[in-house]
């Protein structure tokens, strides 16, 4: 009878067992089949990478350039070619510098005075020509920003069609079909790119863009054809750090007009949601209140942008959303030199311990932050802007 009642108990134990293993198996195929559900074809490409955090969170996946033109022909219908040189060349500028590329080296320049000019640029912009019959070379400037100031022009030739020889050109360039400016280069054999002139670039910068120039070898002996393909480009490096700002300042004022009726329906929300409390339901917490019990200590925590949701997501290709992250938490006292506190923040909580009333707290602020590369779509064309100080890596107290 015992011998019985012990193997009816290991038994037991075994279907214990069976049971969490099949249990275990089942939800595993259950957790690949909705992975393979998420990365099946039919699941457009283009949505991954929207989900893609900053700079340095693509290191675990790559940009592919085929479904994002894909992305950007299908998202907003734009009439150039996307497969021109142009949208290529930004294409791989900003896949390198959104893998953790610094510009100077993703953009191939090591001289020091155009490291200067592009260590002042935080926006790029890249024109495709066209070839005339005479075998000249037309580029078509598009209108740039007033607040937007031009550091540095740059000619950058593909295959061997102009850069197989020695070469003598002229470029002029054009506003209302008269020539407000004109440069004689040589260029010689394997040279693949060339920089204009300060006095061109001082016209880039004062026109506006809404011009042409040309480029036109002064001995043509035979027209050589470019392909569609290998056709050159012009890349324009600007300044343009006021360009949040701006973009702040249009967003606030198309929305200063229904800022009234927002705040009636604001207060009438929160009536409704306070009577709701009042009867019974929970009250939403506010993630970003400081208890009053055991508050959190000053550190860094996840905060995602959403750029559709402020408005800004037709002109925005990349990324539609980012973790820009946030410095959140109640600054000790007397302050540790980790939080790196400025001398003054130190002065501040000595003098609050001594005499609480004598002055505020010290605040956590971003001590540290990095870039964001973003591909932006402006006047039916692809742009990079390259923002500093978008994403917080570190906090402190001051």
């Amino acid at each position: 009878m015992k011998k019985i009642s012990i193997m009816a108990w290991k038994i037991n134990i075994f279907s214990v067992f069976l049971y969490s293993a099949i249990l275990f198996t089942i939800v595993k195929i259950t957790s690949a089949i909705e992975i393979g559900r998420e990365l099946s074809p039919g699941v457009s490409k283009s949505m991954l990478l929207q989900s893609l955090h900053g700079i340095h969170a693509t290191k675990e996946r790559t940009i592919e350039k085929e479904e994002l033109r894909k992305h950007i022909r299908q998202q907003y219908q734009i009439q150039t070619d996307v497969n021109k040189p142009s949208v290529g060349f930004m294409i791989d500028v900003f896949e390198q510098l959104v893998q953790g590329g610094e510009m100077t080296s993703v953009l191939g320049h090591t001289d020091g005075r155009t490291l200067h000019r592009l260590h002042q640029s935080d926006t790029i912009r890249s024109v495709t020509a066209t070839q005339n019959q005479d075998g000249s070379l037309e580029f078509s400037v598009p209108a740039l920003p007033s607040h937007e100031h031009v550091k540095m022009v740059e000619v950058r030739f593909f295959g061997n069609v102009i850069t197989n020889k020695h070469r003598r050109l002229t470029l002029r360039l054009k506003k209302d079909g008269h020539v407000v400016g004109k440069q004689k280069i040589t260029m010689k054999a394997g040279k693949r790119s060339l920089s204009l002139a300060e006095h061109i670039v001082s016209k880039f910068d004062g026109l506006k863009g809404n011009f042409t120039f040309t480029l036109k070898e002064r001995i043509v002996p035979d027209v050589d054809r470019f392909q569609t393909t290998s056709l050159p480009i012009i890349i324009i490096y600007s300044h343009d750090r006021g360009f949040m700002k701006s973009a702040l300042k249009s967003l606030t004022k198309s929305e200063s007009a229904q800022s009234t009726q927002t705040i009636l329906s604001r207060r009438k929300r929160a009536s409704g949601d306070e009577n709701n409390s009042k009867s019974g339901r929970l009250k939403k917490r506010n993630p970003w209140r400081i208890g009053k019990k055991n508050p959190e200590p000053c550190g860094v925590k996840d905060f995602k942008v959403d750029f559709n949701l402020i408005g800004w997501g037709p002109w925005i290709i990349h990324p539609k959303t980012f973790n820009a992250r946030a410095c959140f938490g109640q600054c000790p006292e007397p302050i540790s030199s980790k939080y790196s506190p400025t001398n003054h923040a130190m002065l501040q909580a000595l003098m609050r311990m001594k005499r609480p009333l004598s002055a505020p707290e010290n605040c956590c602020v971003a001590t540290k932050l990095r870039p964001l590369s973003m591909l932006y779509f402006e006047y039916d064309d692809i742009v990079v802007r390259h923002h500093e100080d978008m994403i917080v890596d570190e906090c402190g107290c001051r």
